[in-house]
């Protein structure tokens, strides 16, 4: 997960800001408890391969940080 923003038109700005830099951003909106749309990227065989690339977009200046989910329903 790399944002959780209130705003729903500013979550779907990043998603699109993320996807045509190339990358699988996708949203999940707010449900239940949670109040923020959530912006996630890909899915990754393994925790280490999420937290490298993590670390590289983070090093690009593309992402500001991130944590690594266990997989859930995305949608967009």
């Amino acid at each position: 997960q790399v944002a959780a923003l209130k705003s729903g038109s500013r979550a779907r700005s990043e998603v699109e800001r993320l996807q045509r830099a190339g990358l699988d951003a996708s949203l999940m909106p707010p449900t239940g408890r949670n109040s923020y749309y959530r912006i996630r990227l890909g899915k990754f065989v393994t925790k280490n391969d999420a937290l490298a690339k993590g670390d590289s977009l983070r090093q690009q200046k593309i992402i500001r940080d991130f944590f690594v989910v266990n997989y859930a329903k995305q949608t967009q």
